[in-house]
């Protein structure tokens, strides 16, 4: 009932929910707060309010300004705001009727940005205030071609990949320094990719890349109208790193998961942004029907991004994050024949006087996690690279 300048504000759509912390730079009545109102109606210069009694009436004709306040209305009914914002009213003069049991403030219609000297916005879910958070789980089991020519064919056999993502965050904006000194976003996510990849080859291939975006998922847009709009979405892509110095038929099945992968960005400083949780548990098994030089790497690509706008876009910037873990393999026939992988990752041979006609193989698990944000900044937030199988000799048995 008694004006303040200090006012929380809670918002919620589509089972979300944020909460607002103001500094007003006047005093300000938040009406949905105020007991005994039943009606409020306005106009772009006044705000008619009716009580359900004397008492009522008496109440905040006491407590409320004469003028030089805000009013902050919350009901859709009446004119006063939209369902899914509320208004905000610069009072200049104000009058009480006691009989009649209402109040009439004159003034104009404004905005929160306007009226607001600082102002914190941390989106939550209903059901767990202490997580204020976004949050989707999507999954796919796909399949298809990645090339295929008279002499190479490439072809997921099978790529089953599930999800989860959480975002959360906080922003907070000094308007009268036009500056702002929070802005973060939590992400944390756990997946599982199954990967089959097949290849048959008839003549030879240099080193080349084959890309295949099957899936996509939009986190679900969260919007309070003039304040924050945050729209996500994940993409999940795969490929292949390729060559070959012969005819042969090849498999290789991946199996990955990612239990708790988190990732902290602090949007103001690169050096707070931070990661843990990412190292992935990761199996692999290959078959390849003959003794030639073969690169064969399967790679997923993960990218979550945001674009986020907050108080009619004083901050307005993309930011995300890029996931990159891929198998690199190596079986060589061949001393001379080239690897080449955009990871830059490169094998040391074992001595190839132990190994029969001087084959071997080798195959290790490469991961980048990379934060960006817009074009300020791109860091590398953890970098494993972990061999699954040791350079050694290959003795061919097909």
């Amino acid at each position: 009932m008694v004006p303040t300048k200090e006012i929380i504000l809670g918002y919620a759509a589509e089972g979300m929910s944020a909460l607002v912390d103001v500094a007003m730079k006047q005093p300000t009545v938040v009406l949905e707060e105020v007991a005994g109102i039943t009606s409020v109606k306005c106009t772009d210069s006044a705000v008619s309010m009716i009580f359900s009694d004397t008492a009522a009436v008496k109440a905040a004709s006491a407590a409320w300004p004469k003028s030089n306040f805000i009013i902050i209305t919350y009901s859709p009914d009446g004119g006063c705001n939209t369902a899914d914002e509320r208004g905000f009213y610069t009072v200049s003069a104000i009058s009480f009727d006691e009989a009649s049991f209402t109040a009439t403030a004159s003034g104009q219609r404004s905005a929160l940005d306007e009226q607001s000297e600082d102002a914190v916005v941390e989106f939550d879910t209903i059901t767990a205030p202490a997580k204020r958070d976004l949050q989707t789980s999507f999954s796919g089991e796909i399949n298809g071609t990645l090339i295929d020519t008279g002499n190479l064919k490439i072809v997921v056999d099978q790529a089953k990949f599930e999800s989860n993502i959480r975002i959360k965050g906080g922003f907070r904006f000094n308007f009268l320094k036009f500056k702002s000194s929070k802005m973060y976003l939590d992400i944390d996510y756990s997946g599982l990719v199954n990967l089959n990849v097949s290849t048959t080859v008839a003549a030879s291939f240099s080193s080349d890349m084959y890309k295949y975006q099957p899936l996509s998922a939009s986190v679900s847009a969260f919007s309070i109208p003039g304040i924050l709009d945050v729209g996500p979405i994940a993409k999940f892509g795969l490929g292949v790193e390729f060559a070959a110095s012969g005819t042969v038929d090849a498999s290789l099945g991946l199996h990955s998961e990612i239990v708790n992968g988190q990732v902290h960005l602090d949007l103001l400083d690169s050096n707070k942004t931070s990661s843990s949780g990412w190292k992935p548990e990761t199996s692999v098994s290959s078959d390849v029907s003959a003794e030639v030089s073969l690169q064969l790497n399967p790679y997923l690509d993960l990218n979550l991004a945001l674009g986020i706008r907050v108080f009619k876009g004083v901050i307005d910037l993309t930011t995300g994050v890029e996931v990159k873990p891929q198998i690199i393999n190596a079986f060589s026939a061949d001393l001379n024949f080239a690897y080449a992988s955009s990871s830059g990752i490169t094998f040391t041979k074992p001595d190839t006087a132990t190994c029969p006609n001087g084959a071997w193989f080798a195959s290790t698990f490469n991961m980048d996690v990379n934060a960006y944000i817009g074009t300020v900044y791109t860091k590398t937030l953890y970098s494993v690279n972990a061999p699954i199988f040791q350079p050694q000799c290959w003795s061919f048995a097909g």
